[in-house]
């Protein structure tokens, strides 16, 4: 994982797939990120009722499908048959695995707590041989994680900056932290590299903000856009 970073870096992430062209979280959106050239795709995971887990961002289906439900109370059965504002349905991460194929990093944001188990036992069970990494808001998932499966590579997501979340990344051996981007300054940008940590920014969009934690030293970003920020990374390198 390591190697694979120092190579592409900066990291070109699409955030959710490819949101600005397709519904987030969906195959179509997958698909239309891997077609632009990304470095990795990140995708949001939840355990439905019965323990399967799909991709699928909020708590309801309220903005997504105008249905006041939980994904989480729902059999799949139930979410199979949910049609998404935008279009597009809600894949299974199995199936999201499938369209990925190891091409590229699949990062998966797991937000149902202790859900990286069920995901973990999906991987173990088609044998995926391509790069992934979990990463969570929630240090107990973290530490249970490195816990169970140290081998797994896994980040933690902070919407803070501070040393305090850099030793806490270090302390569970992540490979990266994972900072909203108002909180990335420089000096903590040298305090990652210095713990042995890679700092990757979300969500990023402008071409001026990727310039400018670039040169900071940013590892990678998840964008929203990754066609532009594509085109950005390569015009940099001529």
């Amino acid at each position: 994982m390591k190697r694979l970073i120092r190579q592409r870096r900066p990291l070109v992430i699409g955030h959710r797939g490819y949101p600005r062209r397709e519904t987030e979280n969906t195959v179509p959106s997958l698909i239309r990120a891997l077609e632009v050239g990304v470095d990795g795709v990140e995708v949001d995971v939840r355990l439905t009722g019965d323990g399967v887990p799909v991709i699928f961002h909020d708590r309801d289906l309220s903005r997504m499908a105008g249905i006041p439900a939980a994904v989480e109370e729902m059999p799949l059965s139930a979410v199979r048959e949910v049609s998404l504002r935008g279009g597009g349905t809600v894949p299974t991460l199995e199936e999201v695995l499938d369209v990925v194929a190891g091409r590229v990093l699949i990062n998966m944001e797991v937000k149902t707590p202790g859900g990286w188990r069920e995901c973990v036992s999906l991987l173990e069970r088609k044998r995926y041989g391509g790069p992934f990494l979990f990463s969570t808001f929630h240090l107990e998932d973290l530490e249970a994680l490195t816990k169970a499966h140290p081998s797994c590579h896994r980040a933690l997501l902070t919407r803070e900056g501070g040393r305090g979340v850099v030793e806490a990344a270090r302390r569970l051996g992540c490979v990266s932290l994972h900072v909203k981007k108002g909180a990335v300054t420089g000096d903590l940008v040298a305090a990652s590299h210095a713990a042995g940590l890679f700092l990757l920014a979300y969500t990023v969009n402008e071409e001026e903000e990727y310039d400018r934690f670039v040169q900071m030293g940013v590892d990678g970003f998840f964008t929203d856009d990754p066609g532009e920020m594509v085109s950005w990374k390569r015009s940099r390198r001529r």
